[in-house]
């Protein structure tokens, strides 16, 4: 059983450099049971990165992400059944 404290997403220090650029730098957040959050900034801030990490669809430059108790660089694919997701349609 799930608690409603739990943490679900734990994003820490992530950083996302794509050769000399760094488009994310230091995004930290949680996200406990229940929980939904939002990203509310411009277009191009990185919103997409930002969600596409934890869900291990990106490599991060830096930091922390663990998500559903695992680490998407690491762990093997069986947490990823656990996840909903739903990707954008690009164009």
């Amino acid at each position: 059983m799930i608690k409603s404290e739990q943490v679900m997403l734990d994003v820490d220090g992530l950083r996302m450099r794509y050769g000399s650029a760094d488009v994310l730098h230091d995004v930290t957040f949680q996200a406990r049971h229940g929980e939904l959050p939002a990203l509310l900034v411009p277009n191009g801030a990185g919103k997409t990165t930002t969600i596409e990490t934890p869900e291990g669809f990106r490599a991060r430059s830096a930091g922390r992400v663990e998500a559903l108790g695992a680490d998407p660089a690491h762990d093997d694919e069986r947490w990823r059944a656990r996840l909903g997701v739903v990707l954008q349609r690009i164009g």
